[in-house]
């Protein structure tokens, strides 16, 4: 390195410096700088003062376009104003800022307001005063509707499939959390292994934006095993086996067993897909057998459930036979 590169580079290092304090908020951060040249090779030692750190006097956050006129709308903006990052008496943070505004956004874009973008921010400094106003002005686009629900990435089940597990649905008005919610229930659901949903954002098509989940789908077979031993129940071996797709036709199966020293068990259920109307289908039967105390309990049960796929309010009713005997271990039966 030449003597006029080491200088230069030297200077540089002042404003960097503050530049680098003011980013957390030290806008009269004090910087000196020290070289000895005494050292091989020469030690340069920078001196920061940062001096007091610049808090948030004022936020003025305004919301432009048909938002303003729909309770979805107006909710979502007392959301975003709510939820801001840097409140009055923050301390200023270049990183929070602009993290700050991009929730803003994507807080509106999670409503009907597919579109929102930010048309305008400012962060007023005065250093002398140690105070920074900040201002930021959103256009909320259009209110977007729920068009079409397209699917990609289906190998064995059908679209139709898919669908029945909406809780979205054509001319809905879009949100985010329904969107969620609607990935959660097909995550949950045994089939997939991996879902992605998407709106398309083109406010020429804000009536009827087309809704794409991308989906990858799980393995249909699983087959488990399991051994233990604990100080209650002693020696266990567990299987289980399921299959999402047992018929073609999505119909899952699940069969499990159980031997224990004092328990034995086996189930076998199935469940069907839901149907149009958003019910599941479940019909179950299992058998039991315990000797605890000397006590034979064998138990056997047949049901059938049908429940809704709302997670909040799941309506649910069935029927079942059940068939229980207990017999002290030694006695006639």
């Amino acid at each position: 390195m030449t003597e006029e590169l080491f200088e230069r580079l030297a200077r540089d290092a002042i404003p960097q410096a503050k530049e680098a304090a003011a980013t957390q908020g030290y806008f009269s951060a004090g910087v000196d700088l020290a070289v000895d040249r005494g050292t091989k090779p020469a030690t340069v030692t920078l001196t920061i003062t940062p001096g007091e750190p610049t808090h948030i006097g004022g936020v003025n956050i305004e919301v432009t376009g048909p938002a303003n006129d729909s309770p979805e709308g107006r909710a979502a903006i007392a959301r975003l104003r709510e939820e801001w990052l840097l409140p009055k008496a923050a301390q200023f943070r270049q990183e929070t800022w602009t993290s700050a505004k991009r929730r803003a956004v994507t807080t509106l874009a999670a409503s009907p307001y597919v579109a929102a973008t930010a048309t305008a921010s400012e962060a007023r400094v005065d250093p002398a005063l140690y105070r920074a106003d900040l201002s930021m002005t959103i256009a909320s686009g259009p209110p977007f509707r729920v068009g079409a629900i397209a699917v990609t990435g289906l190998k064995r089940y059908s679209e139709e499939l898919v669908r029945n597990f909406a809780n979205v649905h054509t001319g809905d008005l879009h949100s985010q959390q329904a969107l969620d919610d609607y990935v959660r229930r097909l995550l949950t659901s045994g089939y997939f292994a991996s879902v992605q949903a998407s709106i398309d954002n083109d406010v020429a098509n804000a009536d009827h934006a087309t809704v794409t989940l991308s989906v990858i789908e799980a393995p249909s077979r699983r087959l488990e095993f399991g051994a233990g031993y604990s100080t209650d129940t002693q020696y266990r071996v567990s299987a289980s086996y399921s299959d999402m797709n047992v018929d073609g036709r999505a119909l899952q199966m699940y069969v499990s067993g159980r031997i224990e020293s004092k328990v034995q068990q086996a189930d076998l259920r199935f469940v069907r897909p839901p149907t149009p109307a958003g019910w599941i289908d479940t019909y179950a039967t299992g058998v039991q057998r315990t000797d605890i105390e000397n006590l034979v309990t064998e138990t056997a049960a047949v049901t059938a459930r049908r429940t809704g796929l709302d997670e909040r309010r799941t309506p649910a009713f069935g029927v079942g036979f059940y068939a229980n005997d207990q017999q002290p271990q030694g006695q006639p039966k």
